[in-house]
């Protein structure tokens, strides 16, 4: 019996060998177990051992930050997104809530670099939430 693809992938991968991380998995005030710092520590522990490092974008709370922008500001933030070419109109916004991955992280990616803030350290946690 053959392996499946998928299968193969995976025990390469294993087989690259694992990184162990401890984290303490209690939350603080809130928190998700895996903040900013320990993901940044992950990040630290990955360049050390010259392995790539990866990102992490929290898509929905991304998503919710336009949403509370918006409802703060009014139209003003979608007039400002159009012009700046991050998505038409509050429509076609909560048209791309709707669809792949893909394009929803995407959409993500052009509101930080909109706003002018590094992905690294957008991807967990901006609720508001402050330890």
């Amino acid at each position: 019996m053959s392996k499946g693809r998928e299968a193969v992938d995976h025990e390469a991968w294993l087989q690259a060998g694992l990184l162990v991380v401890r984290i303490h998995m209690l939350s603080v005030r809130g928190r998700t177990p895996a903040g900013p710092r320990d993901l940044r520590g992950v990040q630290r522990a990955l360049k050390r051992r010259g392995k790539a490092q990866f990102e992490f974008v929290n898509v929905d709370a991304i998503f919710e930050e336009v949403r509370r922008e918006a409802k703060e500001y009014g139209d003003i933030v979608w007039k400002r997104l159009s012009a700046a070419g991050v998505v038409g109109s509050r429509e076609d916004f909560e048209t791309l809530a709707g669809e792949s991955a893909q394009k929803r992280e995407r959409l993500a990616r052009e509101w930080l670099k909109y706003k002018g803030r590094d992905v690294a350290d957008a991807g967990i946690d901006h609720t508001g939430a402050r330890a």
